[in-house]
């Protein structure tokens, strides 16, 4: 669906930046880890990495698309694969909270 939504967008002469989800760059790294075999704080280490991670790149492809928006005078849109709370889905909600 993300890339029919960026065909759609970019033929409707948008710039479309697609921010990679945090959790696949970690994971085919090789961070990430079945972390329910380790201790609570453990999980909320990694927890905690993984949502900066996303948020850095959120703001990251934001800032890129901004600039480039008022550089060239061209609407820009940022679609992102998940996102923030993605991570919500994969935890407890203790955790997560």
């Amino acid at each position: 669906m993300l890339a029919k939504l960026q065909s759609v967008l970019e033929n409707k002469d948008f710039r479309v930046f697609c921010v990679p989800e945090a959790a696949t760059l970690m994971k085919t790294g090789g961070a990430m880890l079945d972390v329910t075999k380790y201790s609570w704080d453990f999980q909320v280490r990694m927890q905690t990495s993984l949502l900066k991670t996303q948020i850095s790149l959120e703001d990251i492809f934001y800032n890129i698309a901004l600039n480039e928006s008022a550089e060239l005078n061209k609407p820009a849109v940022v679609l992102c694969d998940r996102g923030i709370f993605d991570g919500s889905a994969y935890v407890s909600s203790e955790l997560w909270t």
